[in-house]
């Protein structure tokens, strides 16, 4: 089957003495001729005797015509008669001088008005066996194909065989009702024109029917139905005949010759007019020349662009060639291990120091799944390494301490650092691996070291801590037997600066931790209750107040501190205040910045006197501050005022390296 859009219904109206023929057809002509030219020869007097009188052509025909079979007859919308045979019996009228009279009608009324004889002439039909016996027929001048049309929803009709059971819709008188019913199709509808069949088709109460197909394409069309039916190939091929009453062959050979005499031209624009013009425009050779030469211009550009092209491409594939070697080289000379990673963790790549680190030519074998590196006596599952993988491409670098497995069965500890790229427009993770045998050893060693390090300056501090102890024991003991007020003081003072030594090592012994540090608000609040007790501040009315911050330092720092801290008071509670008055001290100790700390020792008495330059003077006490604080803890000392009375020592001193400079809120304890 085929649809009916594609199929040419269109053919050529031109006598057949006027189309273009092989120049071989003129063979038979002139064999006919010789042949009765000899009959004529050898009987002369019978052709003479049986010549027939001269036909008189007569004034005008009445010719019987379909008035609803486009484009050769139909009617306008104002009902009048038109169409390409319509033109063409005006044109026959003209060459001939006789009028002809065009009558148009439905077919099964042409047919029967013929048969009655009141038409001349009948245009438009098919030769069949019934028609031959009241009809003689001109010679055909027009193919017509009439195929089977079905709609669109049904299927499986392929010739006429297959229309048993289905009602189908033909014209009354129509020739292909003979043809239908030869072959066993009886249930049929007949329908006074090709059109009523088109409406009823559109109404959906006809789906099969049969119309030639020239005016079924053109009522298709018109009614708007042609994408909705199908057709089969062509049922039968019939052909366009005019026909005379049975006999009346003079007026038949009559309406040929007219026929014939009608130009070759006049029958082209009449088709033309018909069948319309093909929509193609006139060649211009001097455009279709420009653009010849256009293309050729374009395919020499095309061919010295593709030269360069390849010449371009071939150089940078052996660039490309040497980068590739150059990149393989530097990736297999790292020293550090390297494995390339999808984002599902399949292994992709590896570099040769990976296979050297674990004695294995894993390359030969990639890609590997992720499972292939995890298990369970390895550090990570595969579900582990799979969210590993997924942080890094998340949230950045990932770096974490892994086990390879030896050739041999061994594991080898690795640091591993995930790094996440984008290689030729994926997304990647690569893994440096880094072999750590070496430094866990390092590491072991240097702990066990340290340990016993630790544990030996835990014996010195300890003897050290118990000298000093036994030389503060003497220093009571000669201050208890001594009754010279200035020597006590002396020995009370060297005294005092013994145990804030002796305190450090204390600390450092009691720890449980390591002894690098100590913590400055315990050690001082203990040197200064010493000192409290030592010169009896309860007897004085001397109020002493600490707000110091937990400030860890190393012990050297510590001791410095301490014995400023020692001074600072001491010198305050001899030269600050009468014995009669009394007063306070107040010892700060703060984090100023993340580098430095700030000490402050304020008391509410005296002050310097008027004048006085603490910078300049050449006190013990004044030089022996100035050097511990600006020589061992690279600060500064400043003395200034305080409000409403009194004297500060202000000491700020950097925070070494190494100090946990977390504060926590101090303790304000008054004595």
């Amino acid at each position: 089957m085929c649809r009916i859009l594609n199929a040419d219904a269109r053919g050529s109206v031109l006598p057949i003495h006027s189309r273009r023929r092989p120049s071989r057809a003129f063979y038979p002509a002139s064999m006919v001729a010789i042949l009765l030219s000899g009959i004529l020869f050898f009987f002369p007097h019978k052709a003479i005797a049986q010549q027939v009188p001269p036909f008189t052509p007569p004034v005008e025909i009445t010719v019987g015509i379909d008035d609803n079979y486009p484009p050769f007859s139909f009617r306008s919308p104002e009902g009048r008669l038109q169409g390409l045979l319509v033109d063409l019996w005006d044109q026959w009228s003209q060459v001939t001088g006789t009028k002809a009279t065009l009558i148009g009608m439905d077919w099964g009324e042409v047919l029967r008005h013929m048969r009655e004889g009141r038409f001349d002439v009948i245009d438009t039909a098919f030769r069949t066996r019934e028609r031959e016996a009241y009809l003689d027929f001109s010679p055909p001048y027009q193919t017509i194909e009439v195929p089977i049309f079905f709609h669109r929803d049904i299927s499986g009709i392929a010739s006429a065989k297959d229309l048993q059971g289905f009602v189908v819709g033909v014209k009354r008188g129509d020739a292909v009702i003979g043809v239908l019913q030869e072959q066993g199709v009886y249930t049929l509808q007949e329908f006074l024109n090709y059109e009523s069949i088109a409406m009823a088709a559109k109404l959906g109460t006809i789906r099969v029917f049969s119309i030639d197909k020239p005016p079924a394409l053109y009522f298709l069309h018109k009614y708007n139905i042609l994408d909705q039916f199908r057709s089969t190939l062509p049922l039968y091929t019939g052909e366009l005949h005019r026909a005379v009453r049975k006999g009346n062959t003079k007026l038949l050979r009559h309406i040929e010759e007219g026929f014939r005499k009608i130009p070759p031209s006049v029958y082209r624009n009449l088709e033309e007019k018909w069948y319309g013009q093909a929509l193609q425009p006139a060649i211009d050779f001097a455009l279709v020349g420009k653009i010849l030469a256009g293309v050729v211009l374009v395919i020499l550009l095309l061919l010295v662009w593709i030269f360069t092209l390849r010449r371009s491409v071939k150089r940078r594939t052996q660039e490309l060639l040497k980068e590739k070697e150059y990149i393989s080289a530097l990736f297999n000379s790292i020293g550090e291990g390297i494995l390339l990673f999808d984002v599902d963790g399949t292994v992709l790549s590896c570099n040769r120091s990976f296979e050297r680190l674990i004695a294995f030519p894993l390359s030969k074998f990639l890609p590997l799944p992720l499972k292939t590196f995890c298990g369970e006596t390895l550090p990570y599952s595969e579900e582990q390494a799979k969210e590993l993988i997924r942080k890094t491409l998340e949230e950045g670098p990932q770096q974490v301490d892994w086990q390879a497995r030896h050739r041999r069965g061994h594991l080898i500890p690795m640091e591993v650092t995930f790094r996440a790229i984008t290689f030729g427009g994926e997304r990647r993770v690569i893994a440096s691996v880094r072999d750590i045998s070496q430094r866990l050893k390092y590491i072991e060693a240097l702990t066990t070291s340290l340990k016993e390090k630790e544990a030996l300056m835990r014996e010195l501090v300890h003897r050290t801590k118990n000298n000093l102890q036994l030389v503060s024991s003497l220093l009571s003991l000669y201050l208890g037997d001594s009754e010279d007020a200035k020597t006590r003081t002396v020995v009370t003072e060297l005294q005092n600066r013994i145990v804030s030594i002796a305190t450090v090592h204390q600390m450092l012994c009691s720890t449980s931790e390591h002894v690098g540090s100590v913590d400055l608000k315990p050690y001082l609040e203990q040197i200064l209750e010493l000192a409290r007790e030592g010169f009896h501040f309860e007897t004085r009315q001397i109020v002493l107040t600490t707000e110091v911050e937990s400030i860890e330092v190393p012990p050297q720092t510590a001791v410095v501190i301490g014995l400023v801290v020692n001074e600072l008071v001491i010198n305050a509670v001899k030269h600050a205040f009468s014995p009669a008055e009394g007063g306070s001290i107040r010892v700060s100790l703060r984090i100023v910045s993340p580098a430095n700390a700030l000490l402050e020792v304020t008391d509410s008495g005296r002050g310097f006197p008027p004048g006085f330059d603490p910078r300049k003077a050449e006190t013990i006490g004044l030089l022996t501050l100035y050097n511990f604080i600006e020589q061992q803890l690279k600060g500064s000392l400043e003395f200034f005022p305080a409000q409403p009375q009194g004297l500060t020592a202000s000491i700020r001193f950097p925070l070494p390296k190494t100090t946990d400079s977390n504060t926590k809120p101090s303790n304000h304890n008054s004595a």
